[in-house]
Parts: structure tokens; sequence; C-alpha cells
């Protein structure tokens, strides 16, 4: 869930080889779709449109506690970051911009909650 579209479809390219990948741009679009369809996943952007990631993830967490949700992002100030965790984001090993997707192959990602 990205509104930047470049980011979206960098993504989607990466992962729709090893994964069933849905893309969308706010979080309306991407609970519209939710409600129709089981999800393992979300990579959650912060900076969205309508409603931020931060409430999105807030939302849901409550609505559906068994996705599990990565933020990412190009804030990197701990605040924002800590509020991403309390509020249930999946805590990544160190802080990974979205930079690191462009050199990073996804499936070598380490999670930990």
């Amino acid at each position: 869930m990205d509104d930047d579209k470049f980011m979206r479809k960098t993504l989607y390219l990466e992962m729709k080889n090893y994964y069933s990948v849905f893309q969308a741009c706010s979080a309306e679009d991407a609970f519209n779709f939710l409600s129709r369809h089981a999800v393992n996943v979300i990579l959650m952007d912060i900076n969205l449109p309508e409603m931020d990631g931060i409430t999105a993830l807030t939302k849901s967490r409550k609505k559906y506690p068994e996705i599990e949700v990565i933020m990412i992002s190009v804030i990197k100030e701990a605040e924002t970051v800590v509020k991403a965790i309390k509020a249930g984001a999946y805590k990544i090993n160190r802080l990974l911009p979205k930079s690191i997707f462009w050199d990073l192959p996804l499936t070598g990602l380490s999670l930990s909650r």
C-alpha cells in the first residue's frame, strides 16, 4: 500500500514471481480488497492520502490481527518508527528505507515481532 505509483510498481515487479500481489494506492482501496480476500502480509507506507499509514496500521491490526504489516517509508524520524512499532508493525532488524528495495532481494528480509 503506497500512494507512490513508482514504488508500487517496483515492489510489484520484484514480488510477483514469488507471491500473489495486490497493489493499493490508499488505505480505503486496501481495506476494500481485504474485505474480500485473504492476505498474509501488507507492505504499507506511512505517508498515505486520506488516512495516514499509522492510522491504517492501527485499523488493520484491530480488524485483521492475523495479517502482519511491514511499514516502508522514506521517513527516518525515530518517533514515527516507534509509533509504527507500537501500533503493531513488524520490527525489522534495522531501519529499512524504501531505497533498500532497489538493492535487496525481498526473499532475504529478516523479520521479528
